[in-house]
């Protein structure tokens, strides 16, 4: 298992009740609510781009067969954001 968190200045919000369990990587700016939980199961891995909210009890699972990418921007020119809720 690993998980990761992308260095930047700007770094990641994580709750002390969120879950983060498996390959799961984290991008800059990204902020993870109270309760969320981020599981890569048997290998799956789990990559969250910039700049987004997870929000309270949200659940993101993936496996090897269902990789999970949410938010990641075509440029770094662009600002986008996103919200992922239960």
């Amino acid at each position: 298992m690993r998980e990761s968190v992308q260095r930047s200045t700007r770094r990641p919000g994580l709750a002390p009740d969120a879950t983060l369990c498996g390959d799961v990587t984290i991008g800059p700016g990204v902020r993870i609510l109270h309760g969320a939980r981020l599981i890569g199961e048997a290998g799956g891995a789990i990559r969250i781009g910039r700049d987004g909210i997870i929000m309270e009890n949200a659940v993101i699972r993936a496996s090897t067969k269902h990789p999970c990418t949410i938010g990641e921007p075509q440029t770094e020119l662009v600002a986008r954001q996103w919200l992922i809720a239960p």
